[in-house]
């Protein structure tokens, strides 16, 4: 009897061995799954995440977007009434319809803005002086004059385009 026992024993042990190496198997496996869906979520959060950031921007742009339409929309219906009388006050002033993104790019426009008036102001004063409005001693003084205002204005903006350069703004 007792040898009957030791033997029914060992196999239900034996069994319970094979039963439970099985089941950690199965369990490995099933830990090694859950690990990689929490990777997966993590994955998925940043994702998420990246999404939001990217639909909050696309967002703002078209914000942007809407005002710059609006601003063009005004000054097309200011062009088109151009010929038709108008309060001068009701039209879109020149500033209004040009933003710089930022403080560089503001800067830029302005000495941009700058140089062309100077190129604009040396081509009338040649033209008055092949008219003989004005005498060649002083044409020079005031070519000299405003020849370094705006080589320092090209210089402002050469440094400018260095800086917005170097910050992967262009």
């Amino acid at each position: 009897k007792d040898s009957l026992v030791l033997f029914v024993m060992s196999k239900i042990n034996a069994k319970y061995e094979n039963f439970r190496r099985g089941n950690e198997v199965e369990f490995d496996e099933f830990q090694t799954q859950q690990t990689d869906l929490e990777v997966t979520q993590q994955k998925l959060t940043h994702a998420h995440e990246a999404l939001i950031s990217e639909k909050t921007y696309l967002l703002n742009l078209l914000d942007e977007m809407d005002t710059a339409e609006s601003v063009i929309t005004a000054y097309l219906t200011h062009i088109e009434n151009r010929g038709k009388p108008q309060d001068p006050k009701d039209a879109p002033q020149v500033e209004s319809l040009v933003h710089a993104s930022d403080a560089l790019a503001q800067q830029l426009m302005d000495c941009v803005s700058q140089d062309r008036a100077i190129e604009d102001v040396l081509y009338e004063l040649d033209c008055a002086l092949g008219d003989g409005k004005i005498e060649t001693p002083e044409y020079l003084r005031l070519v000299h004059r405003l020849s370094r205002q705006q080589f320092k204005e090209k210089e402002v903006v050469h440094r400018i385009l260095a800086k917005r350069r170097s910050l992967g703004v262009y």
